[in-house]
C-alpha cells in the first residue's frame, strides 16, 4: 500500500532455504527462497533487505543448526551488528532450531543482512522438518 505522496507504508518479507550450509567467516547468510515480499525490499539474490522508507523494523531469524554443531551470527544494518549471538546444538540425535529478534529505526536505503561470524564446518541444518527464516517488516515509517 503506498500513501498519496507514493511512498511505501506496507513492508514485510519472509525467505527460507539457506543457499550455503558451510559459510566462510564474513559471508552473508543467503535465504533463497521468498515466501512473501511486499515492498520488493530483500533480495533473495544477495540476501540483503534494503529499507524502502526510514522507519521503525523488526527482524527475526530461525536457524537450525546441525547435530552437535554450533553458529556465532550477526545481524547487521549497514556492517554494524545490531544482534549477535550463537545457535548450538549440544545433542546427539536431533538438530535443534533457534529464534532470534531485534529492532532497528533505519533510514532509507538502510541494508539488513544476516552474517556468519564463525562456526563448525556444516553448522546450519536443512531437510523438510526444519526450516531456516529470516523476516523483517516495518512497524512503523518516520
Amino acid at each position: 500500500m503506498t500513501d498519496s505522496d507514493g511512498t511505501t507504508n506496507e513492508v514485510l518479507f519472509r525467505a527460507r532455504n539457506v543457499k550455503n550450509t558451510s559459510p566462510s567467516s564474513g559471508e552473508v547468510i543467503i535465504f533463497q527462497t521468498v515466501l512473501t515480499n511486499i515492498g520488493s525490499a530483500y533480495d533473495h539474490q544477495s540476501g540483503m533487505f534494503t529499507a524502502p522508507v526510514a522507519g521503525l523494523y523488526i527482524f527475526t531469524l530461525q536457524l537450525c543448526i546441525a547435530d552437535e554443531q554450533y553458529i556465532y551470527f550477526e545481524i547487521v544494518v549497514d556492517d554494524e551488528p545490531i544482534l549477535k549471538s550463537v545457535g548450538v546444538d549440544d545433542y546427539n540425535k536431533w538438530s535443534t532450531g533457534d529464534s532470534f529478534s531485534t529492532a532497528a529505526i533505519l533510514e532509507a536505503g538502510a541494508k539488513v543482512w544476516v552474517k556468519y561470524h564463525s562456526g563448525s564446518k556444516k553448522c546450519i541444518c536443512t531437510n523438510t522438518d526444519h526450516w531456516n527464516m529470516f523476516h523483517g517488516f516495518l512497524v512503523r515509517q518516520n
